[in-house]
């Protein structure tokens, strides 16, 4: 059968659920789709904006558990046989996962110090790295440029990752400018670009979404033997830096 005649189809396959692990550095979250287990493990990472200013950077930037697979601030890709699914149907094409994090502005404010012009917190820059390790304990990985595009979209090749954010109680989403590269099975983003809107007294807080479109090229790969073996039990790891100027 024509892989594109099975895109977006609904499948008669076995979906599998719960066969993904995802690791953060703000929470350990058990990637079941339908079951999550959430427990903070980690409290030791910095925000740095200078010397003299450091700061929990769990105080600025947590998942935001009013989104995601049961209010988790995730959203993952299902599998089966046949390819990725989402929303119950088989995307041959595409597999997405979604990281929702949620932006403390008065903590910004609070790490920048006081300042007149709101300007100065466009520096304000967020880094996230994102691995992944197979369940069956071999040397695939999902981070690889046969999956993910890191670079800059060119010709067909389009680039996997993106990411916004909005302010709360605001309806239009902004775009934030990225610099990915991938490096023995990392991806490293660093997201930069927000306006100076953003940082107006009125908002206290914004949700950041940060999408990873994950591709197969199926003149290449089969699906069934070169990618599904790897995803039961596998296990994505996610990180979060911030800093600014």
């Amino acid at each position: 059968m024509n892989p594109k005649a099975l895109a977006k189809k609904k499948t008669g396959s076995r979906i599998l659920r719960g066969g993904l692990l995802f690791l953060s550095s703000l929470s350990l979250i058990s990637v079941g789709f339908a079951s999550w287990n959430i427990g903070n493990k980690e409290t030791n990472l910095n925000f740095n904006i200078d010397a003299d200013r450091v700061f929990d950077i769990g105080e600025i930037i947590r998942l935001d558990n009013s989104k995601g697979e049961n209010n988790t601030g995730i959203t993952c890709f299902d599998y089966c046989k046949d390819g990725f699914v989402n929303d119950g149907e088989v995307d041959l094409n595409n597999g997405f996962l979604y990281v929702y994090a949620k932006l403390d502005l008065d903590a910004i404010r609070k790490a920048y110090g006081p300042s007149d012009d709101i300007n100065v917190y466009t520096s304000l820059f967020i880094n996230v790295n994102l691995s992944f390790s197979p369940g069956d304990g071999g040397g695939f990985s999902l981070i690889d440029e046969n999956y993910i595009y890191p670079y800059a979209t060119s010709g067909n090749k389009i680039c996997g990752i993106q990411a916004s954010y909005i302010a709360d109680g605001e309806t239009a989403s902004k775009y934030l400018s990225s610099s990915n590269s991938i490096d023995k099975g990392v991806l490293s983003s660093s997201f930069n670009g927000f306006l100076s809107s953003l940082f107006q007294e009125k908002n206290h807080s914004a949700t950041i979404t940060i999408s990873y479109d994950f591709k197969i090229d199926f003149t290449k790969l089969n699906f069934e033997t070169d990618v599904y073996p790897h995803l039961k039990n596998g296990k994505f790891r996610v990180s979060f830096g911030m800093g600014g100027y």
